[in-house]
């Protein structure tokens, strides 16, 4: 299972079209999220965040997932 949050709705509907078996979520990641069904641990996080860096309710929400592995943008660490 491949989810996929994004905060353009214009890159959501060009991945629906390209990537149609991943889950397209249009959204801020915190509060989008908050809102999905719970996950069991992902095996891998994949973060691309703007210039101002991820928030700490994001890091909270993931830390939450307890995701294996974790990628932010050129950060590579294993939880």
């Amino acid at each position: 299972q491949i989810l996929a949050i994004e905060l353009s709705r214009n890159a959501v509907e060009r991945g629906r079209q390209e990537l149609p078996s991943v889950e397209w979520y249009s959204g801020d990641v915190g509060p989008t999220l908050k809102r999905l069904p719970k996950l069991s641990g992902p095996g891998l996080v994949v973060l691309d965040p703007p210039r101002t860096g991820v928030t700490r309710q994001v890091v909270e929400e993931l830390l939450v997932l307890k995701p294996i592995e974790c990628f932010i943008n050129n950060i590579f660490f294993k939880l």
